[in-house]
């Protein structure tokens, strides 16, 4: 049931399966949102999109930066998997950056349903929500 047997919170994000391979082999340790999560303790499990539509791992361990799209930028860049256009892009228009600061990923040894995670879940989110399951997760190792 969870990580620890009980039943648990988590946040549930929606990433392209390109990203997520970027992020379990540690490429790509920034993950860019307009918004951040405000359960900042909550672990964040990774939802691939299409063609994967699984949940396939699970961040135990991060925290955010916010600042101008300026300043994330010159901090995050070399870890971020972005081009300079792509990531000025997707922030035009925007006074501030989130980016959630990957410490440790892990994969799934199994991915997972969303309705097995949770049966209420009928689709995926559009970038992240809150989501709670008894689940015990397949970790790896």
């Amino acid at each position: 049931m969870g990580l620890n047997g009980l039943s648990k919170e988590y946040i549930l994000m929606s990433i392209k399966p390109h990203y997520a391979d970027l992020i379990y082999t540690e490429r790509k340790r920034f993950e860019y949102r307009k918004r951040a999560p405000k359960l900042v303790d909550l672990p964040i499990l990774l939802y691939e999109t299409a063609p994967v539509q699984k949940v396939t791992g699970i961040i135990t361990d991060w925290s955010i930066l916010q600042a101008s799209p300026e300043a994330v930028w010159t901090c995050s860049k070399t870890h971020g998997g972005l081009t300079a256009d792509r990531f000025f892009g997707y922030y035009e228009g925007c006074d501030r950056a989130v980016a959630i600061r990957i410490h440790s990923v892990v994969s799934f040894r199994d991915s997972l349903d969303l309705g097995v995670l949770n049966p209420e879940l009928k689709r995926p989110p559009q970038s992240f929500c809150y989501v709670r399951s008894e689940l015990d997760l397949p970790m790896k190792g």
